[in-house]
């Protein structure tokens, strides 16, 4: 079997490299190209991130801001009013309906191509370097020859408490939904590890399931991701690559320091908000979860949330921030920084808000911080979640299911595949210290252990955080995959 461009991985962001190179390897009339679409799912399009049938699992974006296609974010939002009428002025869709919205893109793009594309049921594990080409092993046996290959593996679960994996009432990931409500009664309490966005998923996984008993959110600094507010506009004034560029040629360094550029954001969000800003309060709000939580929702109904405006005004430049940092201070980032900055850039909807105030005024909810470990009791078929809160006082909660909520794997030795394990092993790839795989920043060429950059080898996605850090995000994949289909348009156009 042989192609012009395998792709490896059918979820999301393969479907946007598929899309975009169908249009303009297309226009490329001296070749006769075929792109290969691997997956090892029952189904090319929704991919993990939207699968999941339940309603209760919504967008976190806006739905006028997630359009798959380049320059166009209102694309979803007339996609469906056309095809899923049903969700017309719903600003947060159930995410099933985004899946349903990749397949059609898919459908599309197979309808209109100008090219040969070929959607294969595998699992690629193994890729080798030959002869200015690669060669692709599938777990079928099949050989696929390409030249060139897109890695969209898509995200992976978190290896924390990995000692833990295979113990029965321990759940290492909440996808899919079916492996929470195929292992829970609904009967027990249910002890979740993290307090953001993919904790909340999995509440909203659990209640669906029927779970009756108590459910606690454990985490480190216990903090729920604030509220959505309405869209709304800002132009920077502090944080802007014209800006710190110029503040660094000022103080004659190559590069910005953390706490320069942390208090630049803080100074930008000071003049959205047109008030001083108590910092110290930003990471330790006053009150109960509760009472911060209708703090939220209360500014969220009143409108546009200016600190929001403001993070949403950089997004377009986030990347080149990142490398502005040195390596030391990415990693302090993510030691001091990481969590806060996910509790306020990537705030919940209103609509998920208002069900999480429900349980927490019931009382079936209780978020904890301070989380330390946990401890499994085999014999008594429990877990003892060890808490200490800032005074040192140490709690025990003893749970007989825990669910790690706590986000993706970033370490790229870490992952669960074994087809980036043989990469790495074979130096092909290279890992990042920031997380995932060392790319090009422009391209998404990946880099190997030597350093070489390739010229037909590509990531983008999550496996490409250490270089990009913001890669979650449906237009951020979609940019990247633009840089990617652009360099291998002219490689095919000019070889």
């Amino acid at each position: 079997m042989e192609a012009t461009v395998a792709i490896i991985g059918g979820g999301a962001s393969g479907i946007l490299v598929l899309q975009q190179l169908a249009e303009r390897l297309g226009g490329i009339s001296r070749t006769s190209p075929k792109i290969l679409l691997v997956d090892k799912g029952s189904e090319f399009g929704p991919g993990l991130a939207y699968s999941t049938p339940l309603n209760a699992h919504i967008i976190n974006m806006h739905a006028q801001t997630m359009g798959a296609v380049i320059g166009d974010l209102m694309h979803f939002s007339r996609w469906v009013a056309s095809s899923s009428p049903v969700w017309v002025g719903e600003e947060f869709p159930p995410r099933r309906v985004y899946g349903q919205y990749l397949k059609d893109i898919l459908a599309q793009a197979l309808r209109g191509a100008r090219v040969t594309i070929e959607c294969v049921h595998d699992e690629a594990t193994n890729i080798r370097p030959s002869r200015g080409t690669y060669q692709i092993e599938l777990a079928s046996g099949a050989m696929v020859q390409s030249q060139h290959v897109v890695l969209a593996l898509g995200n992976f679960p978190s290896p924390v408490l990995e000692d833990l994996w295979g113990a029965k009432g321990f759940l290492h990931y909440p996808w899919p939904v079916e492996a929470i409500i195929d292992h829970v009664s609904g009967t027990d309490p249910v002890c979740i590890i993290g307090s953001g966005l993919s904790a909340i998923d999995t509440l909203h996984t659990l209640l669906a399931a029927g779970q009756r008993d108590k459910v606690y959110f454990a985490s480190r600094n216990g903090l729920l991701p604030k509220v959505r507010g309405h869209l709304g506009s800002y132009e920077p004034q502090f944080v802007s690559l014209s800006n710190i560029q110029g503040l660094m040629v000022k103080n004659r360094q190559p590069r910005i320091g953390l706490d320069e550029l942390v208090d630049l954001f803080f100074r930008e969000v000071e003049v959205a908000a047109g008030r001083p800003i108590d910092r110290r309060k930003a990471a330790n709000p006053e009150g109960s979860t509760l009472e911060i939580l209708e703090r939220d929702l209360a500014k969220s109904d009143a409108g546009v949330i200016p600190y929001q405006a403001a993070l949403l005004a950089t997004e377009g430049i986030i990347g080149r921030l990142w490398n502005l940092l040195s390596l030391d201070d990415q990693s302090r980032f993510d030691r001091e920084y990481r969590n806060l900055w996910s509790v306020y850039r990537y705030p919940m909807p209103a609509k998920n808000a208002r069900r999480v105030r429900e349980v927490l005024r019931s009382g079936q909810l209780e978020v904890l911080s301070g989380i330390v470990g946990i401890a499994h009791d085999p014999t008594a078929g429990t877990f003892a979640v060890e808490l200490r809160d800032r005074a040192g006082t140490c709690r025990i909660l003893e749970v007989p299911v825990v669910i790690n909520a706590t986000g993706q794997c970033m370490d790229a030795w870490k992952i669960d595949s074994g087809l980036l394990r043989q990469m790495l092993s074979d130096g092909i790839a290279a890992s990042h210290p920031s997380g995932g795989i060392n790319v090009d920043f422009d391209t998404g060429r990946v880099i190997d252990r030597s350093g070489l950059v390739s010229d037909s080898l590509f990531a983008l996605g999550e496996l490409t955080r250490g270089v990009h850090f913001f890669t979650n995000g449906v237009v951020p994949c979609a940019l990247h995959a633009r840089d990617i289909v652009e360099f291998i348009a002219a490689r095919e156009a000019h070889p």
